[in-house]
Formats: structure tokens, C-alpha cells, sequence
């Protein structure tokens, strides 16, 4: 007590188990007094009070004061029991208590074989935990009446089989080389591979693979097809596939490697996700995985991001970035760049604060995080008005693009919160609606260029930024904009140098010398409904474009529709629920129809255009993927087609049985050529036949 002199104690007594607490702001107390009261309000539920405070307890081995950051006692508590003897002590339990189903070496009898199998049971120490103790509801599987210490010995004795390496000999691992930050800045020298999310940091979704062409892609059939385990309606991810081996992420929480000649699955990995996400979180969807050295990387829909071993599946390291509760969610694939992962969050319709943060590719510590509102200290905080820039949405929900010459990023935001209704948040709203160029190794903001100043039509733009020809100085950027106009940037400056609506659009009359669009009146939400062109959906959205460097043609799939906008009835925001204030739908009674439109990058010229059949009810595409064979890969609804990339004539078609709304990627295995895609739960893979 001499190092607490003055402080008045506190005696807590719950659950049968007590210790006493020095109410003072003596850090190792303050800590344990604050978690306490956390719990007392609900969070934390993953453990009993007697368990919380059994680790709480000084001297238990386990070290919670990083909880509140981590906000799950999953990534964050470790066995205290992991000595030798302990193991030893484990194996013992095990032969008295799972054998018998278990098998003796675990490798499976009755029960399942715990040997290299990862599973949400197992997948961490506090779940191994919990599973010894309480078993498997449903299943014949009950808990164990063992004491705390046997208890985590049994666990870690488990955890030892589960974490095995199931494919520790040597020639083996050789087999999964590392694809080191060199390998993905050459991406087109590797071109059996795809090995980012677009396909090479410039975002082209352009493969220099030529077997399939217009005179045999008649020919394509389906070499292999993967069902996804999942209840979500559909995959959004594109696969990545390096050295024969294919990685692909599909909803709630899954990774999954696959030989990418047949389909053979190689491991899974599944870490399930908190029963309380908010409604609407991230709508449920995940985009993909990076690759980067001997790790897979995933982000998650309550806001963590995990690193997996490339060979085994086997988690690394995960960080909670931050609080799924709030409403922040991780939707898109990370971007890899040199030593460094890099994600947006999403929930930008719900009265959050969005941000992009890069994590140490190595460790999982964050590097830096850049704020996508500008707050009073930074520049372009007069863009909202009064407090509205601490709940002003602004989510990165896509992926970026990454300029390896300039080391910076490309990064596309999302609309202001509320949707519709402007008169909560008075002015531009910067960062909305913008693509922002950042340092890649500090994050510091080097220009912005907004597109949609104070959006009203929920039009993100979010859209992939791709990279076209040229150097540093002379180079362009070309994005294709869900308010209805493509654009032309300079790479360098972000300055303005064209852009030319690309579908019928009724909001802006012209833009400006300087990009900014002239509005015209009449197009703001009201509340009887205001019809406007395009609609919410976009004239094109998540749906990545490609870009055919070779010969200067950008293809952009995009969607012909307008939509009503309505305005709702001012209210306060609430934690992690939709901020709209207002609504819209998308016009009926008028056909409408989405297609691919083929541009040349240099000046914005239409060269083709590729309708899809008009529709009076859904309607929905995906990403295109060019190759160098001459074809360009879309899809419509439920069906994959090719194009040719010289007329934008269809040349091929199948029906999936899924909503298609991915965009295909292509990669070779022994000289032949595949292309793949996700269509519904589906992922499916198609090359020609004999």
C-alpha cells in the first residue's frame, strides 16, 4: 500500500471472486476499474464475470490492458499455461477426456480430426478456451468440468494439434514462394499470376495473357467451380492466384486457397464474426484479399484486419482498426504496398468518420491514418458546417491504386452523411465525393479534386482510380464517375484536364474550366421526390473499369437510369444506424439497361458501346476484365460474357445461375489460360476446351 498512500479501496466481490482495487489513477488500477465498468455495461459478453475477473486478477498471466483498443477478447487473450509442462499436462487431459472420439493423436474417430484444421472453435486461445470449457452447442461435444488451469492446458494442448503445420516438409513450402513487394510493382512481368486486386497497382484489370482470342473464345467452357459455404446472397471478390495457387475471400468472414487448375480446396480459413453487427453493415459483402511476402491478408466486417499464413491459412496477426459498434466496417480488399497494408472503411452511410489506414504488412501496427473529413485544424474545415464534420460519413469503401514512381496513393471517397439532406451539413463537405492523392509512407494529404461538391444523390466516388501511360509529369489519371461524367487528371497535380458525361445526366449543365460542375435547379431532393439522371445507383459504381494500355482504350461498365430523390425530416444521428435522412428509388416505367462503353483514355472519345437487354425490374453488372487476346470479359445480371475489345460485339455468353457482381480477373497455370469469376456463391473458372 505504500505506493498507493492516499487512495481510497475499493473492494469488489463479484462472481464468487474478489481482489481489491485501489480507487486511485494509479495506471495498473485505473485500467482494471475502467474494463469493469465496461462490462458492467454490457460489452465483453465472450466471458463470464467470473472469467473477466479471474484475468483481470494480478499475477493472471493475461494482460487486458490493450482491451478497449482491440475490443474483443479473442485477438487479445493468450494461455498463460504454455510451458512444456503444461503441454505435457494437456495431453494427458486429452487421452482421459477426447480420445475417445477425438482419437488418440486427435487425428479424428467419432469426432472430427483436430490436427492443421482451423476453425472459428479453435482459430484463438480464448475460443479453444471456451469450447474445453462449454463444448459445442448442438453437437454431441459437452464442456468439461476441469478447473481453470486444466482447463487452458487442455486448450493449448489442442491449440498445439490445431496450429500444426500440416505442410511443415520442406519440399513443400518451397512450393508457396513469398511475393515480395518487387514481384507486385512488376505485376505485368508475371502475367500467369494476378496478384493484386486490379491486377497491378495501376489498376488497369488488363491481362497480357493472349490464348484466348475473338476466333476461339467460342470455345471457352468451365474448367472448375468452387461452392462457397456461405448464407450471403453473392461473392464480390476477385481471386488472386500466384504460382499455381488461387486465394479468394467470400462472406461473413472466409478465406479460402484453391489449386487454381482444379479447383482442389487447400485450406480454409474461418474466424466468425460478433452476433451484433449493426444493420447494414457493410451490406454484408467482402471484395477480396492482398497478397504481400508469406501472408494473405483479409479485413473483416466488424473492423479487424488479419494477416494469414500464405501455406497453412494459419493468422499471423490481426488489429481491431476500430469500432465495429459505431458502425465501421471493412468492405474492400487491401492494398499491399512496400511493407505496408492499406484499407478504407466503409459504413460512410451511417454517422461515422472515415479514414484509411495503413498497418504494418509485418506486425499489424499502425503506421498512419488519414482522416477523410477535414477537421477546424486542417484545411477545407469551412467545407462543413458547425459540428457536421464529426459525423459527415466520407467512407473509402473501395480499393486504391498505387503510384510506385511517385510513391503515392490514388484513393477514391465516399458521400457526405446525411445522404440527402444538405441543410444538416452546409458546404462542400471536403473530402466527399473526391480522389485524394497521399504520401504512401506518412499518409499526408499531397492534393485533392472533388467531384461532387455537397452531394445530395448519394454518388461516392469511389470508383477505382486507374493510372493511364506516361511519366510523373505528362501522366493521367482517368475515373469514371457514378455522378455521370469521366474524367481526366493529371497524375501529378491533380488538376483538372477534361471531362465529358458518359450517360444522360440532368443535375449539371457544364463543368467549369477548373472541373467543378455548374449546377442546374431543380435537381436537389425534395420531398415529394425529384426525378434526376442517374440514379442513386450510378452511372457506374463498385463495378472497376479496364484499361488497355497498349492501345490507349478505357472500358467502363456503367448503368442508363434515372431516379427519385427524396427528402426527409431532420433528425439527430444515432450510433452505427443509417444517416439518410431522406431516400431514393430508381425510376420505373421507363426501360433501362446497363452496358460497357469503350473510351479513348487520350481525349475521351466513344469508340463502341455495348447495351445489355433492357430491363423494367433489376438490373445489375459487374467489373470488366481486357486481355490481350482481344476480348473483354462483363457480365449482365446472371450472365458472363465476352466482347469483342475491337466492335464491343459479343462473341460468347453463360448463363451462371448467380447475380455476377464481381469482375472477372484471368492467370495461367502450365501454359493455359483461365478465366475466373464470382457469380452468386459460386467462384468459377472457365478455359478453353480441345
Amino acid at each position: 500500500m505504500s505506493v498507493l498512500k492516499r487512495a481510497a479501496v475499493v473492494a469488489v466481490c463479484i462472481g464468487g471472486i474478489g481482489f481489491t482495487i485501489a480507487a486511485t489513477m494509479v495506471e495498473p488500477v485505473r485500467f482494471r476499474v475502467a474494463l469493469i465498468a465496461e462490462k458492467a455495461q454490457g460489452r465483453y459478453q465472450e466471458a463470464s464475470w467470473g472469467e473477466f475477473l479471474r484475468m483481470l486478477k494480478p499475477g493472471s498471466g493475461i494482460w487486458l490492458a490493450e482491451l478497449p483498443r482491440w475490443n474483443s477478447l479473442f485477438p487479445l487473450v493468450k494461455n498463460p499455461f504454455r510451458a512444456p509442462a503444461d503441454l505435457a499436462a494437456g495431453k494427458s487431459l486429452f487421452a482421459a477426456h477426447c480420445s475417445t472420439c477425438h482419437g488418440a493423436d486427435g487425428a479424428g474417430g467419432v469426432g472430427p480430426s483436430l490436427r492443421g484444421r482451423i476453425s472459428p472453435r479453435t482459430e484463438s486461445d480464448w475460443a479453444a478456451f471456451l469450447t474445453v470449457r462449454y463444448g459445442v452447442p448442438g453437437t454431441p461435444m459437452t464442456g468439461l468440468a476441469t478447473d481453470w488451469r486444466d482447463t487452458w492446458q487442455l486448450a493449448g494442448y489442442v491449440r498445439s494439434m490445431v496450429t500444426e503445420d500440416r505442410r511443415s516438409d520442406a519440399s513443400v513450402v518451397e512450393r508457396v514462394p513469398p511475393v515480395p513487394f518487387d514481384r507486385l510493382r512488376n505485376a505485368d512481368a508475371t502475367p500467369q499470376d494476378w496478384l493484386t486486386h486490379s491486377g497491378s497497382y495501376a489498376s488497369h484489370r488488363f491481362s497480357r495473357l493472349h490464348e484466348i482470342t475473338a476466333d476461339n473464345v467460342r470455345r471457352l467452357r468451365v474448367a472448375w467451380i468452387f461452392q462457397a459455404a456461405t448464407d450471403y446472397g453473392r461473392l464480390e471478390a476477385t481471386p488472386l492466384v500466384t504460382d499455381g495457387r488461387l486465394y479468394v475471400s467470400y462472406p461473413p468472414d472466409e478465406v479460402v486457397a484453391l489449386d487454381a487448375s482444379t479447383g482442389k480446396t487447400l485450406w480454409e480459413h474461418s474466424a466468425g464474426l460478433p452476433t451484433d453487427l449493426p444493420e447494414g453493415s457493410g451490406w454484408k459483402v467482402n471484395r477480396g484479399v492482398a497478397l504481400l511476402g508469406d501472408k494473405v491478408f483479409v479485413a473483416t466486417l466488424d473492423a479487424r484486419v488479419k494477416a494469414l499464413d500464405v501455406a497453412t491459412g494459419r493468422v499471423v496477426w490481426q488489429r481491431t482498426v476500430a469500432d465495429y459498434k459505431q458502425g465501421y466496417s471493412f468492405t474492400s480488399a487491401p492494398l499491399a504496398i512496400d511493407g505496408a497494408i492499406v484499407i478504407g472503411n466503409s459504413g460512410g452511410d451511417m454517422a461515422t468518420r472515415g479514414f484509411i489506414v495503413a498497418l504494418d504488412a509485418a506486425t499489424g501496427e499502425e503506421r498512419w491514418r488519414f482522416e477523410t473529413i477535414a477537421k477546424p485544424s486542417e484545411s477545407g474545415a469551412q467545407s462543413w458546417a458547425g459540428n457536421s464534420w464529426k459525423r459527415g460519413g466520407v467512407a473509402p469503401w473501395m480499393s486504391g491504386s498505387y503510384d510506385s514512381d511517385l510513391q503515392r496513393i490514388y484513393w477514391g471517397l465516399g458521400n457526405p452523411a446525411p445522404d440527402h439532406y444538405g441543410a444538416a451539413r452546409r458546404g462542400d463537405n471536403l473530402y466527399s465525393n473526391s480522389l485524394v492523392a497521399l504520401d504512401a509512407t506518412t499518409g499526408k494529404l499531397l492534393w485533392h479534386f472533388q467531384f461532387t461538391p455537397h452531394d445530395l444523390h448519394d454518388w461516392d466516388s469511389t470508383q477505382v482510380p486507374v493510372i493511364g501511360p506516361g511519366d510523373s509529369r505528362s501522366g493521367r489519371i482517368l475515373f469514371a464517375n457514378r455522378n455521370g461524367f469521366l474524367y481526366s487528371l493529371e497524375r501529378a497535380t491533380g488538376r483538372f484536364v477534361w471531362g465529358k458525361p458518359f450517360v444522360k445526366q440532368t443535375w449539371a449543365a457544364s463543368l467549369g474550366p477548373d472541373g467543378r460542375p455548374v449546377r442546374l435547379a431543380g435537381a436537389e431532393p425534395s420531398p415529394a421526390g425529384t426525378v434526376v439522371y442517374p440514379s442513386a445507383a450510378g452511372a457506374t459504381n463498385w463495378w472497376s473499369p479496364a484499361y488497355d494500355v497498349q492501345k490507349d482504350v478505357f472500358y467502363v461498365p456503367f448503368m442508363e437510369r434515372g431516379g427519385i430523390f427524396y427528402l426527409g425530416r431532420e433528425a439527430e444521428p444515432e450510433p452505427a444506424k443509417v444517416y439518410l435522412l431522406g431516400s431514393s428509388s430508381g425510376l420505373s416505367g421507363e426501360p433501362y439497361y446497363t452496358g460497357i462503353k469503350a473510351f479513348r483514355g487520350s481525349d475521351g472519345t466513344v469508340l463502341w458501346e455495348h447495351r445489355n437487354a433492357e430491363r423494367n425490374d433489376g438490373a445489375e453488372t459487374g467489373g470488366l476484365l481486357a486481355t490481350a487476346g482481344g476480348i473483354v470479359f462483363g457480365s449482365d445480371l446472371d450472365r458472363i460474357f465476352a466482347i469483342d475489345a475491337a466492335s464491343g460485339q459479343e462473341l460468347w455468353g453463360f448463363a451462371s445461375g448467380g447475380r455476377v457482381a464481381a469482375p472477372p480477373m484471368s492467370y495461367s497455370v502450365d501454359g493455359k489460360q483461365y478465366v475466373a469469376v464470382c457469380a452468386g456463391t459460386l467462384v468459377i473458372a472457365f478455359a478453353l476446351a480441345p
